[in-house]
C-alpha cells in the first residue's frame, strides 16, 4: 500500500498512456511490417526467377544455335531448312494370349533389324517420333549405323524444345541439353563434367548462371539430356561413357536421357533401363521432299547457277540411290549441284566432299591423322590443329574448292566418323597396314575402316572367317560383311563368296 501512496500519479498515467500508445502502434504497424516483409520476399523470389528465366532463355538459345549446326550441310544453311523429321522403328510388341492385342501384320512378320532399317522402311513398318518415344518418361537409346541421322534426331528435338513448340506434356517443361560425348571429361564428377561439356557451346552470359541453373533444374527433375556420340566410342571408352551416365542418373534420378548407340554397342545402356529404338531409313518420298528443300536452299544463294535438268535429278538421283543413307544422299546431291561430282556411287560422293572441304590441306596428312585417331581409339582426330600455313585457310575461315561452284565452306572433313574411316582406310591401303588394321581392337571406327578398306583391297583371307555362322545364330559376321557390298567393286574377289553365303 505504501508503494501506491508514494507513486507519482502523473508519472504513472504518462507511463500508462505511453505503453498503451506503443502497444497500439505496434499492433497497427505489425501487419504493415508483415506485408512489407512478404512483399520483399516476393520481390526477391521474382528477381531470382527473372535471373533464372534470363539464364534459361540464353541457354535455350545456345542449344538452338548448336542444334541447328548439327548436320552435314551446316556451312550452307541451318538444319530446319533441310530437315526431314527423323522416325524410329519400335521393336515388335508381344502380348500374352489372354490379352487384347492390336495386330499389325508388318510389325509381326518382318524381322526387327536395327542394322538394316531399309527393310522396315520399305515395307512401311510402324514408326514413331523421338518426342513420342520420350513422352512416357523412359530413357531412349537411338540405335543405327553411321550416316542414318541419329544426331539429326537429337538436334531436331533439341530445336523444338528450345523454341518451346507444342510437344507431349511430359516434355513441355523440360530444358533440353544437347551434348556430345567428346566434350565430356569422363574423369571428372558427373555434374562438373556436364557443366564443362555445356560450356563448349554456350555463351559467356549463359555460363555465369549455368551452375546454379543446372543444379536447380536437375534437382527439380525437368531436364532432358540428349547425349550424342556414344555410337562412335570404342568399347573401353563406351564403358566409361556408360559409367558417367550411371553416376549422373544415380545423383539425379529424375533426369531423362536420350542417347545414340551403334547396333553392336548398347548393352551397357539397357542395363541402366534404356529402351533401344532403331533409327528409320529414308524412303523415296523422303528423298524427294529433301531434294525439293535442297533446291530451294540452293536457289537462294547469291551465286546460284542455273537449275539442273529435270532428267538428271529424276534419273540418276531417284533411280541409282534407292538405299543410300541420308548422309550418302546428301553428299551425292551436294556434289551434283556443286559441279564436282566424281561419279554416281557413295564412295565417289565421299571423295568429292573431302576434296571440297579440305582444299589447301595435304591429303597424306589428313589420312595420317585419321589413322592416328583409329590407332589411339578415338572416333575422329583431335580438335587441336596446327596453325594454318601462309595462304591456307584456317578452320574458322571459309574454304572454297578450286573450280567448284559450291558456297564457301568452313570446318574440317574429319568431323564425321565416316570421313575418318574413309581416310584411315586409304592410309592403311597405301602403307600396307592390312594386318595391323585387322588386328586393331574392335571399335565402330575400326569396323567402318574395314568396310572402306574392303572396297580398295582383296580381303578374301579375312572375309572367310566372317562367313562361318555355325556358332553364331545371329550371323553377325555375315551380316556385317554384307554391308561391305554397297561399296565393293563388282570385280572384287571376295564379293561372290559373301553373296553365296
Amino acid at each position: 500500500m505504501n508503494f501506491f501512496r508514494t507513486l507519482d500519479r502523473l508519472s504513472f498515467w504518462i507511463g500508462f498512456l505511453t505503453a498503451s500508445l506503443l502497444w497500439w502502434f505496434a499492433s497497427f504497424v505489425r501487419p504493415i511490417l508483415r506485408e512489407a516483409r512478404e512483399r520483399l520476399r516476393e520481390n526477391i523470389r521474382r528477381w531470382r526467377e527473372e535471373l533464372s528465366s534470363g539464364a534459361e532463355s540464353r541457354l535455350r538459345q545456345d542449344m538452338l544455335n548448336y542444334a541447328q549446326r548439327a548436320h552435314l550441310a551446316a556451312p550452307l544453311c541451318p538444319l530446319e531448312s533441310l530437315l526431314i523429321p527423323p522416325r524410329l522403328l519400335p521393336p515388335p510388341v508381344y502380348s500374352l494370349p489372354e490379352e487384347e492385342m492390336h495386330f499389325n501384320a508388318i510389325g509381326q512378320v518382318l524381322p526387327y533389324l536395327p542394322e538394316w532399317p531399309e527393310v522396315g522402311t520399305t515395307y512401311n513398318a510402324p514408326q514413331l517420333g523421338l518426342d513420342e518415344a520420350l513422352s512416357g518418361g523412359a530413357h531412349i537409346v537411338i540405335v543405327g549405323a553411321a550416316g542414318y541421322g541419329k544426331s539429326v534426331a537429337l538436334a531436331d528435338l533439341t530445336s523444338r524444345m528450345a523454341r518451346q513448340e507444342t510437344l507431349p506434356a511430359a516434355l513441355e517443361q523440360r530444358l533440353p541439353l544437347l551434348v556430345h560425348i567428346r566434350d565430356v571429361p569422363l574423369d571428372e564428377p558427373p555434374l562438373e563434367a556436364l557443366l564443362e561439356a555445356l560450356s563448349a557451346h554456350t555463351s559467356v552470359l549463359a555460363q555465369a548462371q549455368l551452375p546454379k541453373l543446372l543444379r536447380a533444374r536437375l534437382e527439380a527433375g525437368n531436364i532432358l539430356l540428349l547425349l550424342d556420340g556414344l555410337d562412335e566410342l570404342p568399347p573401353e571408352a563406351l564403358r566409361r561413357g556408360v559409367a558417367f551416365l550411371a553416376a549422373l542418373l544415380e545423383a539425379y534420378p529424375a533426369l531423362q536421357v536420350a542417347a545414340t548407340a551403334s547396333p553392336e554397342g548398347y548393352d551397357g545402356l539397357t542395363a541402366l533401363g534404356f529402351f533401344p529404338l532403331a533409327i528409320g531409313a529414308w524412303n523415296q518420298a523422303d528423298r524427294a521432299a529433301w531434294l525439293a528443300k535442297w533446291q530451294t536452299m540452293w536457289r537462294a544463294r547469291p551465286d546460284a547457277p542455273e537449275d539442273l535438268p529435270a532428267e538428271i535429278l529424276e534419273g540418276w538421283l531417284h533411280t541409282a540411290s534407292g538405299h543410300d543413307t541420308p548422309l550418302e544422299y546428301t553428299l551425292k546431291v551436294w556434289a551434283l549441284f556443286a559441279g564436282d561430282a566424281l561419279g554416281s556411287g557413295a564412295l565417289e560422293a565421299l571423295e568429292a566432299h573431302i576434296r571440297r572441304m579440305s582444299a589447301g590441306k595435304a591429303r597424306a596428312a589428313l589420312c595420317e591423322r585419321a589413322w592416328e585417331a583409329l590407332s589411339a581409339g578415338r572416333s575422329v582426330p583431335a580438335k587441336a590443329e596446327a596453325p594454318p600455313q601462309e595462304g591456307e585457310a584456317s578452320p574458322s575461315q571459309p574454304v572454297e574448292a578450286a573450280g567448284s561452284s559450291a558456297a564457301p565452306q568452313s570446318g574440317h572433313p574429319l568431323g564425321h566418323v565416316l570421313f575418318s574411316a574413309y581416310l584411315a582406310a586409304e592410309h592403311a591401303a597405301s602403307a600396307g597396314l592390312e594386318e595391323t588394321l585387322i588386328n586393331l581392337p574392335a571399335s565402330p571406327l575400326q569396323t567402318l575402316t574395314l568396310q572402306f578398306y574392303a572396297a580398295r583391297a582383296d580381303v578374301s583371307a579375312y572375309i572367310q572367317p566372317l562367313l562361318e555362322t555355325r556358332h553364331d545364330p545371329l550371323q553377325r559376321g555375315l551380316l556385317g560383311a554384307a554391308r561391305w557390298l554397297r561399296y565393293a567393286r563388282p570385280e572384287a574377289p571376295w564379293r561372290p563368296a559373301v553373296l553365296r553365303a
